[in-house]
């Protein structure tokens, strides 16, 4: 009996005999993955020097050629395209020329609001852009301001205070407390068909001083 048990107990000490294909299976399975993950890792390198030496060229080579189509437009085309959108054209000639921009100050516009006794006083700046420095020369007397003188020349200048008198005395007391925010935007649209035949661009009109007295 007590040979008997020391057997059982021997047995019960030993770890149980794998099979040899389970213990190949696992071995296996442990090295498949490695290798899985380095082809899928040579597939993305393969696909990276594609795209960089067959494809990035040609992606390169047409974005160049939009661009220069885009900087190789003709006059004409150009001034079609202004034709069909003014404001394009203003946006160009803002873009080309901002260091050419000029600020004009109108001074003290005084006037009879329509219908009134009463008095308006205004003052307005306008910046604004010639169309080229050419068109800039073709402004003043001479082609070019002088040091400390006016950005228009006397005889726009008066214009421009006419025009002004005209649209602040074409409105009453109370349409111009009213409108008064919007004052300059319908300044500056009234201004703009006068500027364009001189070849001048307004930018900005800024209602300095307004007075109802």
């Amino acid at each position: 009996m007590a040979k008997e048990k020391d057997k059982t107990e021997e047995k019960e000490g030993q770890e149980p005999v794998k099979p040899e294909a389970e213990e190949k299976a696992k071995k296996t399975a442990g090295l498949k993955l490695p290798f899985v993950l380095g082809i899928i890792a040579g597939v993305l390198v393969i696909l990276i020097l594609a795209v960089r030496f067959l494809f990035l060229p040609y992606i390169v080579a047409s974005l160049t050629s939009e661009a220069t189509a885009g900087e190789s437009k003709t006059e004409d085309e150009l001034k079609s395209e202004h034709k069909d959108n003014p404001l394009k054209e203003e946006l160009d000639v803002f873009k080309a020329n901002e260091k050419l921009s000029e600020f004009f100050q109108t001074g003290r516009i005084t006037t009879n609001p329509k219908a009134s006794t009463q008095f308006v006083v205004a003052d307005f700046g306008i910046i604004f852009f010639p169309k080229d420095e050419e068109s800039l020369k073709e402004l003043y007397p001479g082609g070019k301001k002088e040091e400390g003188g006016s950005a228009l020349p006397p005889s726009l200048s008066s214009r421009v205070r006419g025009i002004i008198n005209s649209i602040l005395g074409s409105m009453t007391a109370e349409e111009l407390q009213i409108k008064r925010d919007s004052i300059p935007e319908y300044v500056m649209a009234n201004l703009k068909p006068f500027f364009r035949e001189k070849k001048l661009f307004i930018k900005e009109v800024i209602l300095q001083e307004f007075i109802i007295q």
